[in-house]
């Protein structure tokens, strides 16, 4: 008993410990990236007041600027865990002239939304949040969301200057940045389907930047016997002929996948496999009848495939 006694205790007290680290630990980390910010928003103010960096931006052929200050100065985020301090010789420039390029401490990123700080007189705003990858990982271990293990800290400041109330409008008025600056996920939209907030007009991510990707089931061959015309996927047979369908798919994340596949002539077949073969009789009281073949996907999630060409074939029935 005294050797059982002897290790509960042992154990608590080594819990007790590492729990205490760790709290330790978080706080630390948040006060360091917090402090790194709001430290390089200090430089950006320092360079302002020792010239205008005009001269940097016409050796980019800039000679008119869109403030009469000059050029702007800005701290932009490119990541989750990476900024930029930087000139933005006009407004919406996709080519400012670079400062310097940090990086956020180990475990320590930016949460999605707002994109970093200008020295204008705006009010903007970034919230940095310590242990997310950590939670991430325990979440799919378990099963359920331990939100307890992160921590976060809303940075907000007007002209280079930290303050110590922002709102939720705050995180709107940053330097206009990419997709993953705003800490978001520009999304395949074969493979991938996004979800959540989005964010449009983004150069290199135009349409599909969104808060979360989500993966598609996708169509990998879908062919037919007799073999179709391999560069417009034209197959042409004669009346009463019948089609060998056959297909292979990824369900992606999905457990399973539904097939359904529409001949084109109003008839559908629905088959649930992952790759199958389905024959069809094609009949035509024209003197030349053309369908479109088509397969389309659904997992078990509810998440359906987008048509592609690679997902459609041309029946010609002569």
């Amino acid at each position: 008993m005294r050797i059982v006694r002897f290790f509960a205790k042992f154990t608590i007290i080594l819990l007790i410990v590492v729990v205490g680290a760790f709290l330790v630990s978080r706080e630390i980390l948040l006060m360091i990236g917090t402090h790194k910010v709001a430290t390089s928003l200090s430089d950006l103010v320092l360079m302002s007041h020792k010239g205008s960096y005009a001269s940097s931006c016409r050796a980019k052929g800039v000679s008119e600027f869109s403030s009469p200050e000059g050029p702007e100065l800005r701290l932009r985020f490119i990541s989750d865990t990476e900024y930029v301090l930087e000139v933005n010789c006009v407004e919406n420039s996709l080519e400012p002239v670079l400062i310097s390029q940090e990086v956020l401490p180990p475990f320590v990123t930016k949460k999605q939304g707002g994109s970093g700080f200008t020295l204008r007189d705006v009010q903007s705003a970034v919230e940095l949040e310590v242990y997310r990858d950590v939670e991430v990982f325990v979440s799919e271990w378990l099963f359920f969301e331990p939100t307890f293990i992160t921590r976060t800290k809303t940075i907000a400041a007007s002209a280079g200057t930290v303050v110590d109330s922002a709102s939720i409008y705050d995180f709107e008025n940053g330097p206009i940045t990419s997709c993953s600056g705003y800490g978001y996920f520009c999304c395949d939209g074969i493979s991938e389907k996004g979800v959540g907030d989005t964010i449009t007009g983004l150069t290199g991510c135009e349409k599909s930047c969104f808060s979360q990707c989500v993966s598609r089931p996708v169509v990998l061959s879908f062919t037919t016997s007799p073999f179709y015309e391999y560069s417009t996927r034209t197959v042409t047979i004669n009346k009463g002929d019948t089609v060998e369908f056959n297909y292979v798919t990824d369900p992606g994340k999905g457990n399973t996948v539904t097939a359904t596949l529409a001949f084109g002539d109003g008839e559908t077949e629905t088959i649930q496999l992952d790759s199958a073969q389905a024959m069809h009789r094609y009949s035509c009281n024209q003197a030349k009848c053309s369908y479109t073949a088509t397969l389309s996907l659904l997992d078990n999630w509810g998440v359906e495939s987008v048509l592609t060409d690679i997902s459609k074939v041309i029946i010609i029935v002569e």
